[in-house]
């Protein structure tokens, strides 16, 4: 069987054995919290997501103290930037960026 073959059958399977499905992704940020505020971790983000009145799911945690977060109910790049502008908005977050992928110029 070609390596090719194996990815498109892959391609439909999920890794739930009992067919539930992840939610859909939504868009992903970066974000940086000041130093004793929220930490990277499951229950800080689910602070940071009541705290910013949208819900979000941590993806990892990165180096540099960062963390990958993702929005779950944006559906748009309006609902994304009103989103981005809460967290933003808020005193534990030190930045928050879209998580795109860096090119040199």
């Amino acid at each position: 069987m070609s390596l090719i073959t194996v990815l498109a059958l892959g391609a439909g399977c999920s890794s739930a054995g009992d067919g539930a499905r992840e939610p859909a992704a939504g868009p992903q940020l970066i974000v940086k919290f000041r130093s004793g505020t929220l930490a990277c971790d499951d229950a800080g983000i689910a602070r940071l997501s009541a705290q910013a009145g949208v819900r979000l799911r941590l993806i990892r945690p990165m180096s540099g103290d960062a963390c990958v977060i993702r929005l779950q109910d944006a559906a748009d790049s309006a609902a994304t930037a009103a989103a981005l502008a809460a967290i933003r908005g808020l005193p534990p977050v030190q930045y928050a960026e879209p998580d795109a992928p860096m090119r040199a110029s």
